[in-house]
């Protein structure tokens, strides 16, 4: 398959950030947003525990169909950030619209997308479990296990990121079909699943490194511990209301040069993507 010319992730990167400047007071609204649907997942699950129901069979359906939904509005909630990269209007209106469009398909593409990383991580939950049990006696015979982890992470990091454009594809064009959208992300994603692997890690090393002098802090002693909680406080705010926005402007950027860049070199069509040129 041909691989692209596009913009470096270091641009996409740069866009992105400039983009947000100018929408961040609607960045900083769709994270509340987020921070709130997981709110009303917490406090559903704690009347839910609170009433010994946790166990019964109608309280994990109804946490389960609480958790779909928060997850249904979650991943349309991407829709805002395509626009904040290409520098369009934010619709509120566009964003009901598409909670609303072909339900049962992307509900089913969305499934088969969970069904698919569950068989990805699957090597590497085999070769922690054989590691971890008494199955092998010897140290040696376990520290062999455990290097196979590496190639076992290595290939759900590459299948998870071959994967990462359906959700994007599954709002953005709604005539989309559940398989197409699946097919086409690991399509267009091919010969670039390296590049979205470092983006998320530099993004992971960047909040890492904003936690550090907290986690240092909290080494100090009774003073330390004072300190290291707020700085946590501090981080978790410039981790949630800069880093994530930044992280998913990127992620949304990133899906957008990859997609105008291969239906100009005919990579794919329009017709593949349910809708007409």
């Amino acid at each position: 398959m041909k691989i692209l010319t596009i913009v470096s992730l270091k641009q996409v990167m740069s866009t992105a950030k400039e983009r947000l400047r100018g929408q961040r007071t609607a960045a900083i609204c769709l994270m509340v947003f987020l921070i709130i649907l997981g709110g009303v997942y917490n406090v559903a699950a704690g009347v839910i525990g609170n009433t010994g129901n946790t166990q019964s069979l109608w309280g994990m359906l109804f946490l389960l169909l609480i958790a779909l939904a928060i997850l249904w509005l979650q991943v349309h909630l991407n829709i805002f950030f395509i626009y904040i990269y290409r520098n369009q209007d934010i619709s509120l209106y566009a964003y009901i619209n598409s909670l609303g469009k072909n339900i049962l398909r992307k509900t089913f593409a969305l499934l088969i997308y969970c069904f698919l990383l569950f068989l990805s991580c699957i090597p590497a939950v085999v070769v922690v479990e054989v590691a971890t049990s008494s199955l092998l006696n010897t140290p040696e015979s376990k520290a062999l296990w455990w290097l196979l982890y590496i190639p076992a992470m290595a290939f759900l990091i590459l299948k998870s990121n071959s994967y990462s454009f359906t959700h994007y594809l599954l709002i953005e064009f709604t005539n989309i079909k559940a398989i197409s959208a699946i097919k086409l992300s690991v399509k267009l994603t091919k010969g670039y699943r390296i590049m979205i692997f470092l983006k998320g890690l530099w993004f992971n090393i960047k909040s890492i490194l904003i936690l550090l002098p907290a986690l240092i802090a909290l080494c100090l002693g009774h003073l330390g511990i004072v300190l290291g909680m707020f700085l946590i406080i501090i981080a978790t705010f410039i981790i949630i209301f800069s880093f994530v926005p930044h992280l998913m402007a990127t992620s949304a950027g990133y899906y957008t040069e990859i997609l105008y860049a291969s239906l100009d070199n005919g990579i794919i069509s329009y017709e593949e993507l349910g809708e007409y040129e």
